[in-house]
């Protein structure tokens, strides 16, 4: 069972995430599949929104490739440690972002998703948070001191 959820998982990367075969999410993802994200506080639900979330990335990042360093399973559950380059020309070029991903199965298909990654590298990477953190001076003049 856990080398068949790898694979799973080594698919969803391979095919649908780098290959844009979006027409997969229903054979590898559960109907009610979930996903949590931090950077997208509303989550994903079923097959038509995370089809939504990825053609987005895609348009936002055609570039985009994921690279799978490292998976770890255990019962129903599989971790992958991934990476992500070449988001366009909004990033800097050659610039690479580490995430987790622990991923939850029911019936062979994945069911939910938590997810976190480097999305201040990111932030800083589109210049929309300078590396010193600018963005921290202003909140402070927002409200006071975080003391």
């Amino acid at each position: 069972m856990e080398a068949d959820n790898k694979s799973v998982v080594r698919r969803v990367f391979e095919e649908i995430f780098n290959q844009r075969r979006f027409d997969l999410i229903p054979t590898l993802y559960c109907g009610d599949c979930e996903g949590m994200d931090p950077a997208n506080p509303s989550g994903v639900c079923g097959h038509e929104a995370l089809t939504d979330l990825l053609t987005l990335h895609c348009k936002t990042f055609p570039d985009h490739r994921y690279t799978v360093h490292q998976i770890i399973a255990e019962a129903e559950y599989v971790s992958v440690r991934w990476s992500v380059t070449g988001l366009g020309r909004k990033v800097a070029q050659g610039a690479t972002f580490e995430g987790l991903s622990l991923c939850e199965f029911r019936d062979k298909k994945i069911c939910r998703v938590w997810q976190h990654w480097d999305n201040l590298g990111l932030m800083q990477a589109m210049g929309v948070v300078t590396p010193e953190l600018q963005v921290a001076d202003e909140l402070q003049n927002l409200g006071g001191s975080p003391d």
